[in-house]
């Protein structure tokens, strides 16, 4: 009986296997990007007493491309501890995203902190800074200012304005370590404060 069943015992686990490496990481990069569009929904104009610039830094981690994105974000995001990896501290913070080397080696991991306690003065200790993609080849980031698209951007020589749109361009590792096809994300930033007195109002 079990000899007969065994072919299929084997072909369902291997079935089981293959849908779980061609899954996981869509589930993954869906938290990652809805995190993201959160924290960019949630950036006001960068000219307020506590905020700090918009900016995008191209930068390379062991001959990879994985640029750095840190801006203010306004308000927590809104999804919650069962979908995100950790619960999100709540009130202004500063956002960053940056890639590393991946845990394993393979390739490099994307990951973002943020530093509520702006005030705070002193030695105030690190964030801890999340994994959100694994086994990426390289992950770029372009702002978007008029019609034309720049690997960096600074608010500060911008008018202390927000790019039009963010567009990540990334690529996966396979499982023979080669680059996958790439990806591309694009979502666009609001160009009004969320507070309005950042911009003259009361």
């Amino acid at each position: 009986m079990l000899a007969a069943i065994a072919p299929a015992l084997i072909g369902t686990l291997r079935a089981e296997r293959q849908a779980r490496r061609v899954l996981e990481p869509l589930a993954q990069e869906q938290v990652a990007f809805a995190l993201l569009r959160d924290d960019l929904l949630a950036a006001p104009l960068p000219n307020g007493s506590v905020a700090e610039a918009f900016s995008v830094v191209t930068a390379s981690v062991v001959g990879r491309r994985g640029d750095t994105l840190t801006l203010f974000s306004a308000a927590a995001p809104p999804l919650p501890p069962r979908i995100a990896k950790r619960a999100p501290e709540l009130g202004q913070a500063m956002i960053t995203w940056r890639t590393q080397v991946s845990e394993d080696g393979r390739g490099l991991a994307w990951t973002r902190s943020r530093r509520a306690n702006l005030l705070a003065t002193g030695n105030a200790p690190e964030p801890q800074a999340e994994i959100l993609l694994e086994h990426l080849a390289e992950l770029t980031v372009e702002t978007l200012s008029g019609t034309t698209w720049s690997d960096s951007y600074d608010s500060d020589d911008q008018g202390q304005v927000l790019p039009l749109a963010v567009r990540i361009t990334y690529a996966l590792l396979d499982e023979r370590g080669e680059p996958g096809a790439k990806r591309q994300v694009v979502i666009d930033l609001p160009q009004v404060a969320l507070d309005p007195l950042q911009n003259g109002g009361t």
